[in-house]
């Protein structure tokens, strides 16, 4: 909305976006012990009295940057999301969801729920975006490296990986290929995930898998970036193409 209302210039896109935003640092960022500022996935069920629960995909780092202009709580959250991006990842593979528990830290031991698949794979796409002027980008990309190395050796990203040891299974389908796309550095794995796209596009049946390549390929053919604002900076220049 905040967006829309500065590239069109409609000044009521902005000042329901402003609003949004207020209501949000409102009702939905606690401050966790240990931590600071958070940006909870909602308003109900994730916050008990010493646990909170967190999805690493929910904020992407360049609204994270965008929202600093606005003040507090959002210039403390920028550091805040950045930790919870960089410490969830002990071998390199962001979670779908983390628990932090107050006095413990992070809940990172093996168990069922502890995986990286269709929330995570977000992450390495919003950070494969983050524009190359950013210095939290270089960070970011060593962090998850691993997510990088499987994909290249295996020619597909993984559909499920165990955050607490690195094991992965079961091959991404291939929306997790189109999201690839901004986050892989190595340009014949980028050709590789890119070809998987063409020869397997999602049908408009398949949301999620097409909402991923809408994303991913959208960004590899150039018709947006971010600013190191966090701006979005579209390609209106293009003429709209046809996928397939």
């Amino acid at each position: 909305l905040l967006e829309a209302g500065r590239l069109w210039k409609e000044q009521r896109y902005t000042d329901i976006g402003s609003a949004l935003l207020k209501r949000i640092a409102r009702e939905e960022v606690v401050t966790v012990p240990g931590l600071g500022s958070m940006l909870l996935p909602g308003k109900v069920g994730f916050a008990e009295d010493n646990s909170w629960r967190f999805n690493p995909s929910y904020l992407p780092p360049t609204l994270a940057q965008y929202f600093t202009r606005f003040g507090a709580p959002w210039t403390t959250l920028r550091e805040t999301n950045q930790r919870l991006l960089l410490e969830t990842a002990p071998k390199g593979f962001s979670p779908d969801w983390v628990r932090y528990e107050k006095d413990k830290g992070w809940q990172l031991k093996a168990e069922k729920t502890l995986i990286s698949s269709y929330d995570a794979i977000r992450v390495y796409m919003w950070v494969g975006m983050m524009p190359d002027s950013d210095p939290q980008k270089a960070r970011m990309l060593n962090r998850f490296k691993p997510m990088a190395t499987f994909t290249e050796k295996n020619g597909y990203p993984p559909e499920k990986v165990d955050v607490a040891t690195g094991k992965a299974q079961g091959k991404g389908p291939v929306g997790f290929s189109a999201a690839m796309l901004p986050f892989l550095q190595n340009r014949d794995a980028q050709a590789v995930q890119r070809q998987r796209v063409a020869d397997n596009f999602p049908g408009s049946d398949a949301y999620y898998n097409y909402v991923l390549t809408l994303f991913g390929q959208g960004w590899d053919q150039h018709r947006f970036r971010f600013s190191t604002k966090g701006e979005l900076l579209p390609d209106w220049g293009q003429e709209c193409a046809n996928s397939h």
